[in-house]
């Protein structure tokens, strides 16, 4: 009969074999997610028992990185990480500086912003003194992230282009095209529509020449969000779709609560407002589920605005107040111009003008400080309604004629019609009525397409215009 101390070594020797077994095999297969899903329980059971002390536990737990944030096991992988760093046997040396990258990927996808930068400025200076040019790109890159969420747009594509010229350099095209989709990230947040496709279908064709998936689909979604502010609605729908089919295949959560949110848009603008809605809570199940903070406060603010359209005004400005409180804490600025926005059209539509033109303007302020086109052109929009409702017609006309032009700069098509019907409705209570309908005309014709609700408004408002 074996001693305890017999067994106890036996235990131990095998569970050394074991965990060392699933190390090796989480190296082997690190970005090959369906061999991982299948083993998915031994490596969980292998990470159960391995001691941080163990020599296979870097490997194990760095190796499984990538899979537990394709699948939303964040929490697990932090805690994991964490733990690793404690391990003064990971001082100094390549697998530290790994464990700090990961560690600030998962705060910036939470949208911890400092905590982010001062995991990945720690990692990016061990790796820079290591020489290792794989986690300098990606330090640089999520560096990069971190500051264009926060409309850091200088400092972004600071981090950015050395970034990409780095990985241009050392032929990782993984990473020229992760790179090549946050410099499109900044190009639609500053308003260069075109720009920002070119540098997201660059991203797309390389993702698919290596077989990138879990960025495929994202990719998808941005080039659809691009080709729908660009008024091109069904060519939006179709990237959608695409993206959305290929992440329900591989169950990608993140790339699910991307895509539905933007599908949910298209349906609300042919006025299919329960798809919209279904879209919308289906998605913040996915970015819950993840902590997706700036997604989060999206979903929320397009949940205010689909609620809106029902009329349930206290349900809206519930959502927005909520999403406003997210973004405000995780200092995401271009979210908090879109939900400021939102409740000037709230308040429009609840016959609040005062409080609508105040909402415009403060919104316009921050946009205007973080230069965001898009958002400006909306906003100035919204002020020429809530003036023109007021009776300020020259404050008005200056918002829409301003709004036309910065509109018309971006591409941004629904906002170019709300400029043209806003001039419109000015220039019939001038008594040009010829002109009213040549600016009321035009704005429809975007308007059938962009939203069906506006088109009505604005159809009807033509028919009563009286004959030239």
């Amino acid at each position: 009969m074996q001693s305890l101390a017999a067994r106890q070594q036996y235990f131990q020797e095998t569970s050394h074999r074991f965990v060392h077994y699933w190390s090796n095999y989480v190296q082997t297969h690190q970005h090959e997610f369906n061999h991982l899903e299948r083993e998915i329980e031994n490596i969980l059971a292998a990470l159960g028992i391995v001691k941080s002390t163990d020599t296979s536990y870097p490997t194990l737990v760095l190796g499984i990185y990538d899979y537990f944030e394709f699948r939303g096991f964040l929490d697990l992988a932090q805690t994991q990480l964490q733990k690793l760093l404690k391990n003064n046997q990971v001082q100094n040396n390549t697998d530290r500086a790994a464990a700090l990258l990961n560690l600030g990927r998962i705060a910036e996808k939470h949208s911890a912003f400092p905590e982010a930068e001062a995991y990945l400025q720690e990692g990016l200076q061990l790796a820079r003194q290591l020489q290792n040019k794989e986690i300098i790109t990606a330090c640089l890159k999520f560096l990069g992230r971190s500051a264009w969420k926060q409309a850091k747009f200088n400092v972004a594509q600071g981090y950015l282009d050395e970034g990409l010229a780095m990985a241009i350099a050392s032929q990782n095209k993984k990473s020229v095209s992760e790179l090549h989709a946050d410099l499109g990230a900044i190009c639609f947040r500053k308003g260069l529509l075109q720009e920002s496709r070119e540098h997201f279908k660059t991203c797309l064709a390389i993702a698919q020449e290596i077989s990138y998936e879990a960025q495929i689909a994202i990719t998808l979604s941005n080039i659809g969000a691009i080709s729908e502010k660009l008024g091109e609605y069904d060519i939006a729908e179709k990237y959608y779709q695409q993206g959305l089919e290929f992440a329900r295949k591989r169950d990608h959560i993140e790339a699910l609560a991307s895509i539905l949110g933007n599908l949910g848009i298209i349906y609300g603008r042919r006025g299919n407002y329960v798809e919209e809605e279904k879209c919308y809570r289906e998605a913040l199940i996915y970015a819950r589920q993840l902590g997706l903070q700036d997604r989060i406060s999206y979903l929320l603010t397009n949940m205010g605005i689909v609620v809106m359209e029902r009329e349930a005004y206290d349900e809206s400005e519930a959502y927005l107040q909520e999403a406003l409180t997210i973004a405000r804490q995780s200092g995401m600025s271009s979210n908090v111009c879109y939900i400021i926005s939102t409740m000037g059209d709230l308040a429009l539509t609840r016959q609040q003008y005062e409080t609508a033109v105040s909402h415009f303007l403060n919104g316009l302020s921050l946009a205007r400080q973080i230069n965001e086109k898009e958002r400006i052109s909306v906003l100035l929009a919204g002020l020429g309604e809530a003036y023109l409702e007021l009776g300020k017609l020259k404050l008005a006309e200056d918002a829409f004629s301003e709004g036309l032009q910065v509109s018309e700069d971006v591409g941004v098509t629904e906002a170019i019609a709300r400029a043209l019907f806003g001039l419109a409705q000015l220039s019939l209570l001038k008594g040009d009525i010829e002109a009213a309908r040549k600016s009321g005309t035009r704005s429809l014709a975007i308007f059938e397409t962009a939203n069906v609700m506006k088109a009505a408004k604005n159809r009807h408002w033509l028919t009563q215009l009286p004959q030239a």
